[in-house]
């Protein structure tokens, strides 16, 4: 089983979701906040998905850039890692 979580990137700034224990299919109802001004030079959002391990590094599974033009808090949508 995998023990995964996200770290989300914006600029200089960083979060990071919960630890999903054992799921091969997790969700994260979680909310974060990025703070940022209209044509700022980054635009993308980084999403990045780890596998945690108590012991030694954690591993990586996959990652996304979104364009933060792009979502909505309208519509759920699906992301290819």
């Amino acid at each position: 089983k995998c023990d995964p979580y996200l770290i989300l990137k914006f600029g200089q700034q960083q979060h990071k979701t919960q630890v999903i224990k054992r799921s091969l299919a997790p969700t994260w109802n979680e909310t974060f906040t990025f703070d940022f001004e209209d044509g700022e030079i980054s635009s993308e959002l980084l999403v990045e998905c780890y596998d945690y391990d108590m012991i030694g590094s954690h591993d990586y599974i996959g990652s996304t850039s979104l364009d933060i033009k792009t979502l909505t808090s309208k519509k759920s949508e699906w992301f290819k890692l």
